[in-house]
């Protein structure tokens, strides 16, 4: 057991380090610059993860446009501490693509990126599974053209009561249609 402390030690004293670092650079940015705030958070990940920052920043970039182009609101509007619908469900639907498509990032991490806590991030996860499950208006008209717009096709399984995406390969005979989301992403 011993053994394993000290082998853990330096990587616990450098992520501690890192940490006061990331909160010192956090509080030092003013709140109306969102780009940064998103930077510091992809850093953070990058230096927990090992991944690359240019693949995180396309990836992230690209979950936060598609949910803007279909709720028609913009970043800054999502990360308000609103509790209005307008801004709690695309907030929602953004913390749950990105915990089911972005598998490496943590719900402290996401809860930092939209000024919440991670118990928030963990609750808007729960809450579109409910959704998803329970309402097909929901399913059929916010998730499934979401999901589509990021070149995902969705199924739902009546049966099963299952929601299921996957990233349709060529052998899929999958015939691609380019909505005017995917247009203005592109």
């Amino acid at each position: 057991m011993e053994e394993q402390l000290t082998k853990n030690y330096p990587y616990k004293i450098m992520t501690e380090r890192y940490s006061e670092i990331y909160y010192d650079i956090l509080s030092s940015i003013p709140k109306e610059n969102m780009t940064f705030i998103q930077e510091a958070v992809m850093m953070r990940e990058m230096a927990l993860f090992g991944r690359s920052l240019c693949k995180m920043r396309v990836e992230l970039k690209m979950l936060i446009q598609v949910v803007e182009l279909e709720y028609k609101t913009s970043f800054e509007n999502i990360r308000k501490k609103s509790r209005a619908r307008e801004v709690v469900e695309p907030r929602q639907v953004l913390m749950w693509l990105i915990k089911n498509l972005r598998k490496d990032m943590t719900y402290k991490a996401m809860g930092e990126l939209f000024s919440q806590d991670h118990a928030t991030a963990i609750h808007a996860v729960k809450t579109i599974n409910t959704a998803i499950a329970w309402d097909q208006d929901f399913r059929e008209n916010r998730m499934f053209p979401i999901l589509n717009t990021l070149g995902y096709k969705a199924v739902w399984s009546q049966d099963e009561k299952e929601f299921s995406f996957y990233k349709p390969t060529e052998e899929d005979d999958y015939e691609e249609e380019v909505t005017d989301n995917q247009k203005q992403i592109r």
